[in-house]
């Protein structure tokens, strides 16, 4: 009977986010605490998490807001969700 296994010997890392991933090709930007902004592209989201593409290198559980623009026309806005880095 085969053992437990981890990310470095399983085909396939552990799934920590819920729902379905929908691939994306958004621009985002990312607010930092000292209110600096990184763009970024959105490249996947699921219910609970998105991978965003960016060159920095954010500190793992740093806190940050996620601009989005949504909407068309006279109806587009931005939106700003909470976040933070895993």
């Amino acid at each position: 009977m085969p053992g437990p296994s981890n990310s470095l010997t399983s085909p396939r890392p552990m799934e920590h986010r819920w729902g379905e991933r929908v691939s994306l090709d958004s621009p985002a930007r990312l607010i930092l605490q000292d209110g600096k902004s990184i763009h970024g592209q959105v490249r996947n989201a699921s219910i609970s998490g998105a991978l965003i593409d960016t060159p920095a290198r954010l500190p793992p559980y740093s806190t940050v807001s996620v601009a989005l623009s949504a909407g068309m026309g006279t109806r587009r806005r931005t939106l700003e969700l909470p976040a933070c880095v895993v």
